[in-house]
C-alpha cells in the first residue's frame, strides 16, 4: 500500500493506493486508490477475483503478515494460486486451511529465512514498493487535484503513465 498527500498543508489529505503488482515485469497488474482508508486484505481480495474473473493467469500471490487470512489461503488454493503470504509467528495448526498449515510446518522447521527465500517471499517487494518508489520519485508525492474525483484520477494517472514510460523506455 501506498499513499500520496493532497497538496497544500491546511488541505492535507491522504489517498490511499492499493497495488498488485507483477515482480517480473515490475509493472503494477491491477490497483485501487480510495480516499478513505480501506483494508488491504479486502481490496487485495476484489482486485484478484475481478483479474481471475476478466481471464488473467496469476501463478502467485505474495503478501505480509496482514494477508494471513484463512479464507484468503482457502480461495487462493482453490484458485490454483501459489500463497506466497508470511504466516503469522504465533501461528498454531490445523487452521482450516491446508496451504496455509504447509507453510507455516515449512516455517518452523526450516525458519523463516530459509522459508521465505524458497518461496521467493521477497520478490513480493519489487511488485509493490518498487513500483510505489519509482512513481513518486518520478512524479512526487503531492496530488494538486481539488475535487476527490480528481485527487482519483490524478493518482490512476500517474500510474498509468509510469507503465507507458517505463514500456517505452524498454523498447
Amino acid at each position: 500500500m501506498g499513499q500520496f498527500e493532497k497538496y497544500g498543508k491546511k488541505n492535507r489529505r491522504w489517498i490511499q493506493v492499493i497495488i498488485l503488482g507483477d515482480p517480473k515485469t515490475k509493472e503494477p497488474v491491477s490497483f485501487e486508490v480510495n480516499l478513505i482508508q480501506s483494508s488491504e486484505l479486502d481490496s487485495a481480495k476484489r482486485q484478484l477475483a475481478e483479474l481471475r474473473g476478466a481471464g488473467a493467469k496469476i501463478e502467485s500471490f505474495g503478501g505480509d503478515g496482514s494477508y494471513d487470512e484463512i479464507a484468503l489461503w482457502n480461495w487462493l488454493d482453490y484458485n490454483g494460486i501459489e500463497p506466497i503470504i508470511k504466516p503469522d509467528k504465533n501461528a498454531i495448526t490445523p487452521s482450516g486451511s491446508r496451504e496455509r498449515d504447509k507453510n507455516v510446518k515449512e516455517r518452523n522447521d526450516l525458519g523463516f529465512d530459509i522459508w521465505s527465500r524458497g518461496h521467493g517471499y521477497g520478490h513480493r517487494w519489487t511488485a509493490t514498493e518498487g513500483i510505489f518508489s519509482a512513481v513518486k520519485r518520478i512524479f512526487g508525492e503531492q496530488i494538486h487535484a481539488r475535487s476527490e474525483l480528481g485527487m482519483i484520477q490524478e493518482a490512476k494517472a500517474k500510474f498509468w503513465a509510469y507503465q507507458k514510460i517505463k514500456r517505452y523506455g524498454e523498447a
